[in-house]
């Protein structure tokens, strides 16, 4: 996967940032035919941050160069229930800590890419 988007704070000014990274998750879940089936989970992915200086003209960013990159591996924890409703629907929700390493770049650091996120689905089977 990856992404790009503007980057800005009080250090850096019109910079462009990019991540890319792959991974897998081995999720285990409990209780599979049940209403109700938690789950747990780890994954691992590597990838690549880059930032790269840029110019805006008339709304538009140019690509000037590239500022600083590096590689990284995150490591994620993973927990949640899923609803079985129905047989041809079920509600997902659940909860990811993910921790990054290796990243060494004075703009950003593992904290910026580490954190707590949440996350919900639902899912049509047919």
């Amino acid at each position: 996967m990856t992404s790009s988007l503007p980057y800005s704070d009080d250090s850096v000014k019109n910079k462009d940032l990019d991540f890319t990274y792959a991974g897998m998750n081995i999720n285990y879940i409990f209780l599979k035919e049940k209403l109700i089936s938690p789950f747990t989970g780890l994954g691992i992915a590597v990838g690549n941050v880059s930032l790269s200086d840029v110019e805006i003209f008339n709304n538009n960013a140019k690509y000037v160069s590239r500022f600083a990159s590096d590689d990284l591996t995150i490591f994620s924890f993973q927990t949640g229930i899923t609803v079985n409703v129905v047989k041809w629907l079920s509600i997902t929700v659940g909860g990811r800590y993910e921790k990054a390493y290796g990243l060494d770049l004075r703009e950003l650091t593992n904290d910026d890419f580490s954190g707590i996120t949440g996350y919900g689905s639902v899912k049509f089977r047919f």
